[in-house]
């Protein structure tokens, strides 16, 4: 795909605003091929 400009991945991250933070931690562990148990 196109990348997308500042302005507008600042609009879509406002959406997500106060879950931004978690929604980075999920996108990350997801890459983690080993299951995590807390």
């Amino acid at each position: 795909g196109e990348a997308l400009e500042s302005a507008e991945l600042r609009e879509i991250g406002a959406v997500w605003r106060p879950w931004r933070s978690v929604a980075a931690w999920y996108l990350w562990r997801s890459l983690d091929p080993e299951p995590v148990e807390y």
